[in-house]
């Protein structure tokens, strides 16, 4: 949203998660914001197209925390 609200570019529509956004992308009449690896196979099969890549870009990064051992609390009567 920051990036699209620096660029003055104005919300028509709303989608709340990826397959909604590439619904309104893939009708012709929006531009949207969509993760690389969702967009990808769109790209490939000549669907949609990266505007302007360089400039719309965001970078995420994922973090998994995992506990290394499950502790069980036994209750003895």
């Amino acid at each position: 949203m920051e990036l699209s609200h620096g660029a003055r570019l104005p919300r028509k529509a709303t989608g709340f998660d990826q397959e909604s956004i590439a619904t309104l992308i893939l009708s012709g009449r929006y531009l949207g914001f969509l993760p690389g690896h969702y967009a990808e196979a769109f790209e490939r099969q000549g669907r949609m197209q990266a505007v302007l890549p360089a400039q719309f870009f965001c970078r995420c990064q994922f973090v998994s925390v995992l506990r290394k051992a499950i502790r069980y609390m036994v209750m003895i009567p």
